[in-house]
C-alpha cells in the first residue's frame, strides 16, 4: 500500500519521527509485515545501535558492518538506547524474531 511505501521510504532516510507518526495512522504491525517496511526497520536499528553494541561486547565478536543512515543518530549511552532504540523495535513486534542477529543485539 501506498502509506507503507511512505514509511519505508522515510524511515531509509532516518526520518524515524516523521514515518513514526505515519505508521501509528496504520493498523497495528502493517509496517513490518511488508517485507520492505520490515528490512527498513532492520536496517534503522541495526545503524543506531551498531557502534554502542561493538563497544559493549568482547573484543572476541566480529560485528558486521552495517548500512549507514547519514541523517539518524546512533546510540552512545543506555540513556540513548532507551530513547532511540525501544519505539521503533516495539514497532516490529514479533517480527523481531525474523532477525536473530538484531534479535541478540537488543
Amino acid at each position: 500500500s501506498s502509506g507503507i511505501n511512505a514509511e519505508y521510504g522515510l524511515i531509509e532516510l532516518g526520518c524515524w519521527l516523521d514515518a513514526d507518526d505515519l505508521i501509528q495512522l496504520l493498523p497495528p504491525y502493517s509496517v513490518p509485515d511488508n517485507p520492505k517496511g520490515r528490512e527498513a526497520l532492520f536496517s534503522l536499528l541495526s545503524w543506531r545501535i551498531h557502534e554502542f553494541y561493538k563497544g559493549q561486547v568482547s573484543v572476541a565478536i566480529t560485528v558486521k558492518p552495517v548500512k549507514e543512515i547519514p541523517n539518524d543518530p546512533q546510540v552512545t549511552s543506555w540513556e540513548d538506547f532507551a530513547s532511540l532504540v525501544l519505539t521503533p523495535l516495539l514497532r516490529l513486534g514479533p517480527h523481531l524474531s525474523r532477525s536473530p542477529a538484531l534479535f541478540t543485539k537488543s
